[in-house]
């Protein structure tokens, strides 16, 4: 008997495997706008192939194959028992899951495994994970923040598009071949070898011009950025160092800063104001800086550059002179 035949477009909170099915694809479950609507997942304690319970017989609601120790197909209220060593393909997919703790006995999440889960919030993954595959986090727009484990050797493409979480990574860039692929990623991506100050604010040494802010994590709607960091002069601020912010309503870039990289202001929802005390060159702003949906975001400066460079800083916002 193969569970693909069996579900129709029905609202369903409620899913129980029978005994006799021998074979369940979480692609079966993720093509139908229900998914969303799943609570609980039982599995018959007759059927040999899978299983919704762990170790001491509590129920997860999930489904375990047995065989292999994977997870087929989980929903909101899911707990991953420390059994389990793979997220199968789609497993949480469009699900309507807010936190997941992945405990240390996963080695692999497979692809889409939490594709357009867009009220996750907060996932926590311990060391021990191995690989991480294509397109895991796509579409998980409410992630802010995700750690990921030096035990891990594999990041897929484009595991993180359309999702503005700051990663932070316990490696180096490039180190033993892994890096984020950060095409189509909304928010930083920070490696190892940062620092942070207490107002959550996060740099890293810059080789021939002081410190980087690289990303920011604090809670504030109003900030102004640091220029100064362990009695040395902060001149840079990244790509993508606040990209996806959900809370800054306002920014004030003091004088000093030299540099600005692409998109370090892009996918801010909620940010209407940057003034910017600073003159900066041409040659030293990125493009899409300040790349938002908003068309009441104003930008603010002192400084007034020459010719077309100056009639938008390069934002497509309005512009006022001080």
């Amino acid at each position: 008997v193969s569970w693909d035949c069996v579900l129709q477009t029905l609202a369903l909170k409620n899913i129980l495997i029978p005994s006799t099915v021998e074979t369940v694809s979480s692609g079966s479950f993720t093509n139908y706008n229900f998914i969303s609507t799943i609570e609980s997942i039982k599995v018959d304690p007759s059927n040999k192939i899978y299983t919704s319970r762990d170790a001491q017989g509590n129920e997860i609601n999930a489904i375990i194959k047995i065989a292999d120790n994977s997870l087929v197909l989980g929903c909101k209220n899911t707990i991953i028992p420390d059994t389990v060593e793979s997220i199968d393909y789609g497993s949480f997919a469009a699900s309507n899951l807010v936190s997941i703790d992945i405990p240390c006995s996963v080695k692999i999440i497979g692809n889409d495994a939490f594709f357009k889960c867009v009220n996750l919030t907060t996932v926590t993954l311990h060391d021990g994970l191995e690989r991480i595959y294509g397109s895991v986090f796509k579409g998980c727009s409410s992630l802010s923040m995700l750690h990921i484990p030096n035990s891990v050797t594999y990041i897929g493409d484009r595991t993180f598009d359309g999702c503005t979480a700051t990663i932070f990574c316990d490696f180096e860039e490039g180190e033993s071949g892994r890096s984020i692929n950060t095409t189509g990623h909304l928010g930083s991506v920070i490696y190892s070898g940062y620092s942070m100050d207490e107002n959550g604010f996060i740099f890293k040494e810059h080789s021939s011009f002081g410190w980087m802010v690289i990303g920011y994590v604090g809670n504030e709607t109003d900030i102004t950025i640091p220029t100064t960091y362990n009695g040395e002069n902060v001149t840079i601020l990244g790509s993508f160092a606040f990209g996806g912010n959900k809370t800054l309503k306002s920014v004030v870039i003091e004088s000093g800063i030299q540099q600005i990289y692409n998109y370090t202001f892009a996918n801010c929802p909620n940010l209407v104001s940057v003034t910017i005390n600073s003159k900066i060159l041409r040659t030293c702003f990125g493009t899409h800086v300040f790349d938002n949906d908003r068309t009441d975001l104003t930008i603010y400066s002192k400084y007034n550059p020459n010719g077309d460079w100056g009639a938008a800083w390069n934002c497509g916002h309005d512009v006022v002179y001080l």
